[in-house]
């Protein structure tokens, strides 16, 4: 049985497909885009039939069982899945599926065979093409904004007076998306948002009316089925003020929402919508609730990939490993993220990031990067997470505070259309580039 090695395996090798256990010798030109840690390389092993995969690779027990064993003829039909399955169903695969055929657990009803491709061309551009649309946060005012820490208040001088120029980044992607989507729909396209209104999470709810009317079932089920202790659910429900519940037990709940709908929903690409800030000492100090400018701007995007120590402990983790390692998700994704980058640039005029950050790993396309988000890992398929400016810029934010253009009836900053249309061109274009 031969170790899975791809921590330095060429760019080639990397975005891998079918021809997955035909991996050649690693070259050193090149750092693996799934593994920030090097030993997660243990959780699978490439066999000259397939691959298997493991729930304890560490341990001293020499004859390990695998948790999950796919041959390659299978391949194609574990790919397919996720474009049938609900994200539900899915895991139920990988949870009891084990050395069994695939077709063994498989729900019937299903031609996991055809393959799985964009529509041709219609008479609108993108009809029959499904989109989901992602737009960061879930902030519906300023106030909910400087709870969830993704709020902008920038001090500005005006001769002897001081003024607090204030906007969060949920309003912005929310408003982005909007237009974006109206875009999209009016070319034919399928189009799912997962917020349906400013402020609403993908619970259909606000966070406040979250807390009231489902957080004591919720932390009650968590505590039953052994996901928190008894300790921290009293905790939740007696003790922990807004911040807590909100970062501690709400927002990856809600995160985790937010991709059971779009998987569900079996889109062709996703677009994952933020907007960046440059955290300065001020920032930190004030725990997020204040910045100074920057003169620095840029633009960036991610991609699944860079899965550090602990992060593989559930079993839900180590599918979507598995997922990335057997399909061509991030490849795709790769693609279609080099498509938006470059529409950041030219439309927005804003350059992309070339630094380095520790939990990322760099691409070979300039200003994309893997990272190890929750939406970037849990959600199936092709997508691109874009941070398409800084809010904190010295130039950006205050176009960003001035709502000089009227949408739908209510004013917003004109450069959110700006933003819009770089995502609506790289869209068009790299789905011009798929369809036949």
């Amino acid at each position: 049985m031969k170790r899975l090695v791809l921590l330095s395996i060429p760019f080639a090798f990397l975005l891998v497909s079918c021809s997955l256990w035909q991996l050649s010798s690693p070259s050193s030109s090149y750092k693996s885009l799934l593994f920030l840690d090097p030993k997660l390389q243990k959780l699978f092993s490439v066999t000259d039939t397939g691959i298997e995969s493991y729930a304890k690779p560490f341990s001293q027990n020499t004859s390990l069982q695998a948790e999950f064993s796919l041959q390659k003829d299978e391949f194609p039909l574990f790919r397919n899945m996720f474009s049938y399955l609900s994200e539900e169903q899915v895991l139920q695969v990988y949870t009891f599926k084990g050395k069994k055929s695939l077709r063994e657990v498989l729900p019937k009803g299903y031609t996991y065979d055809k393959q799985v491709k964009l529509p041709s061309l219609y008479k609108k551009p993108l009809q029959g093409v499904r989109i989901a649309i992602d737009p960061g946060h879930t902030a519906g005012t300023l106030q909910h904004a400087q709870l969830e820490q993704k709020i902008v208040n920038i001090e500005v001088k005006l001769g002897k007076k001081k003024k607090l120029v204030s906007f969060y980044e949920s309003e912005l992607a929310f408003d982005t998306a909007t237009i974006l989507a109206d875009w999209l729909r009016k070319d034919g396209a399928e189009v799912f948002v997962t917020k349906r209104a400013k402020g609403i999470t993908a619970f259909s709810m606000s966070f406040q009316d979250w807390k009231k009317k489902a957080m004591p079932a919720t932390v009650t089920r968590a505590w039953k089925d052994g996901e928190i202790s008894k300790k921290f659910r009293d905790h939740l429900l007696k003790k922990a003020d807004d911040i807590e519940i909100f970062h501690k037990f709400f927002k990856n709940r809600e995160l985790n929402e937010r991709a059971r709908l779009i998987n569900n929903f079996h889109p062709h690409i996703t677009v994952i919508i933020h907007y960046n800030i440059l955290p300065d000492k001020t920032f930190w100090k004030s725990k997020g609730t204040r910045l100074q400018t920057t003169p620095i701007n840029y633009s960036l995007s991610f991609v699944p990939g860079a899965f550090e120590k602990g992060s593989m402990d559930s079993v839900e983790n180590r599918l979507q490993l598995l997922r990335l390692l057997v399909t061509d998700d991030l490849e795709n994704s790769l693609e279609f993220c080099s498509y938006i980058q470059k529409s950041f640039v030219k439309v927005l005029k804003v350059p992309e990031f070339t630094g380095y950050r520790k939990y990322w790993l760099k691409t070979e396309v300039p200003g994309i990067y893997t990272r190890n988000l929750r939406m970037t890992r849990r959600v199936y398929g092709t997508l691109c997470f874009g941070e398409s400016l800084l809010q904190n810029n010295e130039k950006e934010y205050k176009a960003l505070s001035k709502k000089d253009y009227v949408y739908r009836g209510k004013k917003i900053p004109r450069r959110l259309l700006e933003n819009a249309q770089a995502y609506y061109q790289g869209i068009r274009k790299y789905l011009k580039s798929k369809r036949h």
